[in-house]
């Protein structure tokens, strides 16, 4: 697996071309609507559903720059709905 910023897959989206592609974002709405658009170019899209913050809830470990977290950005404060404990980033 592979994580990758948004602006870098658009910098070349065609070395993904064959490649399942997950998207994930705070709550699953911005990635979903982005997955809509890379399927309509014919991309293999699945998104994660109900993003990082259902991710914490229920599966639980995270990572950043291959370490362990407890850290979400939450994207703003009607999404600040972590696990207690996780912290909330905006």
């Amino acid at each position: 697996m592979l994580a990758i910023l948004k602006k870098e897959f658009e910098s070349d989206p065609d070395a993904f071309r064959d490649s399942l592609i997950v998207l994930y974002c705070t709550i699953g709405h911005r990635s979903g609507k982005y997955g809509r658009t890379l399927q309509e170019k014919g991309f293999r899209v699945r998104n994660l559903l109900g993003g990082v913050l259902l991710w914490a809830h229920t599966v639980g470990p995270l990572e950043h720059e291959g370490e362990p977290t407890r850290r979400i950005h939450v994207y703003g404060k009607r999404w600040d709905l972590p696990p207690e404990s996780f912290e909330a980033v905006r």
